[in-house]
């Protein structure tokens, strides 16, 4: 049994496709049914049922494909152990969302870089449920994202930080210079904030109180420049908001009773073999 039939067969089931599998491998599409033609014949069973130009995994694939899957983890983790003095240089495929990626990722990718100068990173930043779907077939390797947007058993966390919640101003605005700032007083206000973030106002909030944000949007850079340059409040994480409040250009409002945070997460797939780059990477963390 070769290991290269095996990754081969994992690949195709991953992407329900022999010809995007050769894709992947960097095979032709016929080498690819070479591979899955020799398991067969050595199990002597179907793995595969084609029906035109569509592939459906058989009962007998369905059971092959957990083992196969730890196979290959064995031997990478072997492959891991006898190279490990090397150093990282193949290429980490990250995906984020557009909220750390102009904010935390930048930074991250900097250091990675100074610490392991030849790993290449691809950076994809998409909506969360894309992000997920491409995480389980395997077209990327690690996600960074907040706990909201990441779910399933067949995640591993290996990072878990609480990122505070807070109202922002104008360092100009008639709030700023305010001890108690209530809620009542932030309802009044202009607001302008992100779907996720109007959905944590709602929740902290009395059922009775209606928010109507004047501005909503997911644009960070346009909710601070709003907020900047008006008498807007918002909702955001620190993360967001730590360079604008250095600069004096917004200030922190001291709300009563508050206390809201978003969970910074980095994920990666249970069956995924964990690269030296993966390795590399999560090791950024905990110096944050």
């Amino acid at each position: 049994m070769e290991i290269r039939n095996i990754e081969t067969f994992v690949m195709a089931v991953e992407n329900n496709s022999f010809s995007k599998a050769a894709e992947i491998l960097g095979y032709t599409q016929s080498t690819v049914t070479v591979h899955i033609k020799q398991l067969e014949d050595e199990f002597g069973v179907l793995l595969f049922e084609r029906i035109g130009k569509r592939i459906h995994l058989t009962e007998e694939g369905a059971k092959f494909y957990d083992q196969a899957v730890r196979i290959i983890k064995e031997v990478k983790d072997a492959e891991r152990l006898m190279t490990r003095s090397s150093e990282p240089s193949g290429v980490l495929r990250l995906g984020t969302v557009a909220s750390l990626s102009s904010r935390r990722i930048p930074g991250q990718l900097l250091r990675l870089h100074e610490k392991y100068p030849l790993i290449k990173v691809v950076l994809d930043s998409e909506d969360p449920l894309t992000l997920l779907e491409k995480l389980r077939h395997n077209e990327l390797d690690i996600l960074y994202m907040t706990s909201d947007e990441i779910s399933g058993d067949d995640l591993v966390s290996c990072y878990e930080k609480n990122e505070p919640l807070h109202f922002v101003a104008s360092s100009n605005h008639p709030l700023a210079d305010k001890r108690n700032v209530t809620l009542d007083d932030i309802l009044s206000c202009d607001l302008v904030l992100s779907e996720r973030n109007l959905s944590i106002l709602k929740k902290i909030t009395a059922d009775e109180k209606k928010i109507e944000p004047f501005l909503m949007t997911g644009m960070l850079n346009l909710i601070l420049d709003t907020v900047a340059h008006s008498n807007a409040v918002s909702l955001l994480p620190d993360y967001v908001t730590e360079a604008p409040i250095r600069s004096g250009s917004i200030v922190k409002l001291p709300v009563e009773g508050i206390n809201e945070h978003l969970e910074l997460k980095v994920v990666y797939h249970k069956n995924k073999w964990v690269t030296p780059e993966m390795e590399a990477y999560i090791s950024l963390f905990p110096s944050e």
